[in-house]
């Protein structure tokens, strides 16, 4: 498409439900406010979205740049009136022009390579957002009178997914406040530079474009500042309001067609000098909200005065030999194959130190495992041996015990006083072997312990009846009953053989 007008002004709208300002939309490129007609390149209301802006703006010429030429997209307007939205958007459904020039750009690359730089313009200091501790670069300006920044980071794009990342982390670095007009204020201006490399390798042509896209702080005036906040706000907001008065001078002074332009004004001035000065095909985005009126008029007569710039592309190529494009590609590929290589280095190590991590996991699992057996099996041996004592303490006992008792005709008797176990013994009148003994009155009355079993009993008693216990519970430990019955077992059957072996002597 042959760039007719290399400087031309858009007005994007955004409603808003609270909204009194009477903005009527006369046709596309027309609208009516407070009585005045005001016309532009092409206006977009509330119901386009930012595919409908990107086509309707950028898409148009982007392919210009691989033919050499330089563009620049400027979003302007007071805070709240979209203009991050129109450059970045907040979504994959609703991104923004930066996102979607990069995806066509890559579409129509076909021989050489994009760069991207990120930098914002904050209290008259410029940040490069793709460091994570950047410091104030400078401006400067080459033998050719082309604005530079010395030691503004580049990267080179692989493709779109690494674009969003690198948009995304450079965003949360960018200088946020809440004032008056917005929760989330942008504090600064934010640049987006990518340059395309291109190669003709028939008609052995370099071209060199670059593509500007910035999204520029508030443009409300200072009093807003001071009714919104602290004194650094209001601070900002002065650095603010003089980076956009040298733009608007600039602006003003270049449709006034004058010698001298005033660039050195700012540091915006000078980095959008080749944008303004008729080096590139610029396009200037008017966010306006109903919401303010007087805003909206004061962006309007902004971008109405920026109408009338007049200005004159020119092209940016180099003639090279056949030799030399491959040798550049040589050396980019080089660079990316190092970059490449550090990603990988850096990669591996991460995966070092995750495996790292996950063995030391695994083996601190193991070990809770094993004390936990440990714990398990020691908890078990101390039941055991409490159980084994506790059978060693009633062996004790019971030997104790049958030191101080007598048995009488299968029942046992234990006195708490042994002297008088023979005055008992012999007042005691045996019954027959399967029935109870039962004693005679006992004139001199004597204390002794009865034991049935497992159950003991102290008392004093003029009478006692003795019952025959069985031997197997003659014992209360049951280890020791079971070996008594063992013995008894072995007895009878030793007993047994002796009377068949007599019986065969005889």
């Amino acid at each position: 498409m042959k760039i007719n007008q290399p400087f031309q002004v858009f007005v994007r709208i955004r409603s808003h439900s609270d909204s009194t300002n009477p903005i009527e939309v006369v046709n596309e490129n027309i609208l009516r406010i407070s009585n005045r007609e005001m016309s532009f390149q092409k206006i977009f209301t509330e119901n386009d979205s930012n595919q409908s802006v990107y086509e309707g703006t950028l898409s148009k010429f982007i392919s210009k740049i691989f033919e050499g030429f330089n563009m620049t997209v400027l979003c302007y307007g007071m805070t709240g009136s979209g203009k991050t939205h129109t450059m970045f958007g907040n979504s994959q459904d609703h991104y923004g022009i930066v996102y979607q020039a990069v995806k066509e750009l890559f579409q129509l690359k076909k021989n050489g390579f994009i760069k991207i730089s990120f930098y914002e313009i904050y209290n008259e200091q410029i940040i490069d957002l793709l460091e994570q501790n950047s410091q104030n670069l400078s401006v400067q300006e080459d033998k050719n009178g082309d604005t530079q920044i010395p030691g503004l980071s580049q990267q080179c794009i692989v493709d779109e997914d690494h674009l969003v990342q690198l948009i995304q982390q450079a965003q949360k670095r960018r200088q946020l406040a809440s004032t008056a007009s917005n929760q989330y204020s942008s504090r600064s201006h934010a640049i987006v530079q990518i340059q395309v490399v291109n190669y003709d390798e028939k008609q052995n042509i370099k071209y060199d474009g670059k593509l500007i896209l910035a999204d520029l702080a508030g443009s409300e005036r200072c009093y807003n500042y001071k009714n919104g906040g602290t004194q650094k706000i209001q601070q900002e907001g002065q650095n603010i309001n003089k980076s956009l008065l040298a733009l608007g001078q600039c602006i003003m002074m270049l449709n006034q067609s004058k010698s001298h332009i005033p660039y050195r004004n700012s540091k915006l001035t000078r980095i959008l000098k080749q944008s303004l000065s008729g080096n590139s095909m610029t396009l200037f985005i008017a966010c306006i909200s109903k919401q303010f009126s007087e805003e909206t008029e004061n962006t309007l007569k902004y971008a109405q005065q920026a109408c009338a710039i007049k200005t004159q592309l020119t092209q940016a190529m180099t003639q090279i030999q056949i030799q030399q494009p491959k040798r550049s590609i040589s050396i980019e590929i080089q660079n990316l194959e190092q970059q490449l290589n550090n990603y990988f280095v850096i990669n591996n190590g991460l995966h070092k130190n995750l495996n790292t991590l996950y063995q030391n996991v695994q083996k601190e699992q193991e070990t809770k495992v094993i004390v936990q057996n440990v714990e398990q099996y020691i908890a078990s041996n101390m039941r055991k041996q409490k159980l084994i004592i506790n059978q060693i303490k009633e062996l004790i006992v019971e030997k104790e015990n049958q030191d101080k008792s007598f048995t009488y005709r299968g029942s046992e008797v234990r006195f708490c006083d042994l002297s008088n176990k023979s005055s008992i013994i012999s007042q005691i009148q045996p019954h027959t072997a399967d029935q109870s003994c039962q004693t005679e009155r006992v004139y001199d009355p004597i204390q002794f312990d009865v034991k049935h079993g497992r159950h003991n009993s102290q008392q004093t008693i003029n009478k006692i009846e003795i019952h025959k216990i069985p031997e197997s519970k003659r014992f209360s430990n049951p280890f020791l009953s079971t070996m008594v019955q063992e013995e008894n077992t072995k007895k009878n059957v030793l007993q047994d053989r002796t009377n068949r072996f007599k019986i065969k002597i005889k």
